[in-house]
């Protein structure tokens, strides 16, 4: 995990070696996920101290954890600095923290760190405001991410190229998704200038606390939208501006892929199994079957005028006042048709889950061939 970021463990002098910035990401993880803010790991630094240090800031966050978070950080960063580790002058967060209206601040006060220049000093104010910036959320917009968003999109950088692409690139790939709805959510398009700026300004991946974990990636959902986004990093320009980006793709990829998740769904269903009911939708008994069916996201309940025809699969309750021709076609398409009871079982909901699965396994290895075949055409 480490070596993933050229970070190694010293034997002579027991310690981490490698880039500055990225320590600090991984130690900032590691103690959060050892504490949780539930307990101050460090001795060096009172954790009230540093509290009131923070508030005074023009940029501390409102939220509890996010605030818990930065506070570790900061403390970090501090110890670093305190046993002579700096991340040293980086022309990129000069340049584009540089111009921030609320850069003008001092996070390192002078009296403080008397040691240390005035640009060692700014350039570890940088980092911090690196820090701040770089993670996705999703809560309701500050007015400091409201400028935040204009800031960054008022620069002239290598992300900012990334960003405008990416738009043009997905609606060429999934037909009725306008530019307008990948920017209609505020939270989207600040993330997604997040996550483009923190690859740019740390020169390729940088760590973060789902390297703590593992991979467990579903085979079987989006593999087809993971596709497009690894192909969107590969179409890039092949210069050195762009190699952030190129270094670890599939990192890179993932985590665009993550972000517009929720916007590309509608834009699956022909991946989805199509089911139709055939019950009897005021039966309260019934209920359970269309919540259950409608909490699966490889499957969409087909509306109650849909011709059977259109359905993968159809559940059936068979009764006596069933039309005719409903019941012919029933028993023409045996191979189509779960029979379901009114005394379902959590037994007959696994075996009906296990039956739509394998259909939409089979329906993703057709689409999966298919892009498999336009790519190659493309190439």
């Amino acid at each position: 995990m480490l070596a993933r970021y050229q970070i190694k463990m010293s034997l002579t002098l027991p310690g981490f070696v490698g880039d500055e910035k990225q320590i600090r990401l991984f130690l900032t993880v590691f103690y959060w996920l050892a504490t949780h803010g539930s307990g101050w790991p460090f001795s060096s630094i009172s954790s009230a101290q540093l509290d009131r240090q923070y508030n005074e800031l023009k940029t501390h966050k409102v939220d509890p954890i996010a605030a818990l978070q930065e506070e570790l950080f900061w403390a970090v960063c501090r110890i670093r600095m305190a046993h002579g580790h700096y991340v040293g002058y980086c022309a990129r967060f000069e340049d584009v923290f540089g111009e921030m209206a609320s850069f003008d601040e001092t996070i390192y006060k002078q009296e403080l760190f008397a040691k240390r220049d005035p640009e060692a000093r700014r350039a570890e104010s940088c980092f911090f405001y690196f820090y701040q910036n770089k993670t996705i959320n999703f809560t309701p917009l500050t007015e400091n991410e409201q400028a935040l968003q204009e800031f960054l999109l008022s620069q002239k950088t290598p992300a900012n190229d990334v960003v405008e692409a990416l738009g043009p690139f997905l609606t060429a790939r999934f037909p009725g998704l306008s530019a307008d709805q990948l920017h209609r959510s505020t939270h989207l398009a600040l993330n997604v200038l997040r996550v483009s700026f923190s690859f740019y300004l740390m020169d390729g991946n940088y760590f973060k606390q789902a390297d703590f974990f593992g991979a467990n990636k579903s085979s079987y959902r989006e593999q087809r939208q993971r596709q497009v986004f690894l192909e969107f990093v590969e179409s890039l320009p092949d210069r050195p501006a762009y190699s952030a980006f190129k270094r670890d793709p599939e990192a890179f990829a993932e985590l665009l892929f993550y972000l517009f998740v929720p916007v590309l769904a509608q834009f699956t269903e022909e991946e989805k199994v199509k089911l139709k009911l055939l019950v009897e939708p005021t039966d309260i008994l019934n209920r359970a079957l269309f919540d259950f069916v409608d909490d699966l996201g490889i499957a969409t309940r087909l509306p109650v005028c849909a011709d059977l025809d259109e359905a993968d699969l159809v559940v059936a309750v068979r009764d006596d006042y069933m039309a005719s021709d409903i019941q012919r076609w029933l028993n023409g398409h045996a191979n189509k048709v779960i029979d379901w009871y009114l005394d379902a079982t959590v037994t007959d909901r696994h075996q009906l889950y296990e039956r739509i699965y394998a259909l939409y396994q089979q329906k993703q290895a057709a689409v999966n061939k298919l892009a498999l075949k336009e790519t190659k055409a493309r190439a």
